[in-house]
């Protein structure tokens, strides 16, 4: 199986985001009805990365367009100012944020999702307070011997509420649907590494704003 394209960017796929506010439904576009509302995600997550961005005059301050001034396309080394390892860095601390008990640099995890029926991933952006979720999922099924993109994931979301009575928000959990059969993990496995020999085909300051 071949993918169709990608002489466009990955980065123009279509995504799934969080709502705010702990809402429990996803809005994802669809052909006929534009947008469309559903409580569930499922299918087979291809690839993923770990992106950081970091604006030193924060968010609520910041433009919203300028491109960050430390940014991270793995997770572990910062570009910029400040720059470095990620996992030491002030910025990545819990309570560094301007407001609130969160993190200055934002991180996020990109998942790259091949639902039933569909030629391309959509792409499901997990916020911040999702990852350990993710993680957890991702753990468990490492620990089973068991490669993520073997399995139908499912993806759905639950209210819940920071410490203290604080901001309420949508949290992802994830659980394994079904294993693949041998003849779907053999096409899985030459379309996820297609696709990513396929990326980046846009610069990581256009990616880390759009995401």
């Amino acid at each position: 199986m071949n993918l169709p394209m990608l002489a466009t960017s990955p980065w123009e796929m279509d995504r799934a985001k969080v709502p705010s506010g702990g809402g429990s439904t996803w809005e994802i576009p669809d052909l006929d009805e534009g947008v469309k509302a559903v409580k569930s995600l499922e299918g087979i997550i291809l690839h993923w990365l770990s992106l950081r961005s970091y604006w030193q005059s924060g968010l609520d301050e910041g433009d919203g367009a300028s491109p960050p001034d430390c940014w991270s396309s793995d997770g572990h080394i910062g570009t910029g100012d400040p720059g470095g390892e990620c996992l030491t860095c002030p910025m990545n601390a819990w309570g560094s944020a301007a407001k609130g008990d969160g993190k200055a640099c934002k991180e996020k995890r990109i998942l790259f999702l091949l639902q039933p029926n569909a030629y391309l991933p959509l792409l499901v952006q997990v916020p911040t307070m999702s990852i350990r979720p993710l993680n957890q999922y991702m753990l468990r099924l490492a620990s089973a011997g068991i490669m993520y993109h073997s399995v139908v994931s499912g993806l759905t979301l639950e209210k819940s509420q920071q410490r203290g009575g604080g901001l309420t928000y949508s949290k992802m959990v994830f659980k394994k649907i079904r294993a693949l059969s041998d003849v779907e993990l053999a096409a899985v496995k030459d379309l996820a590494a297609q696709f990513k020999a396929a990326q980046p085909a846009r610069s990581m300051d256009e990616a880390l704003n759009d995401a």
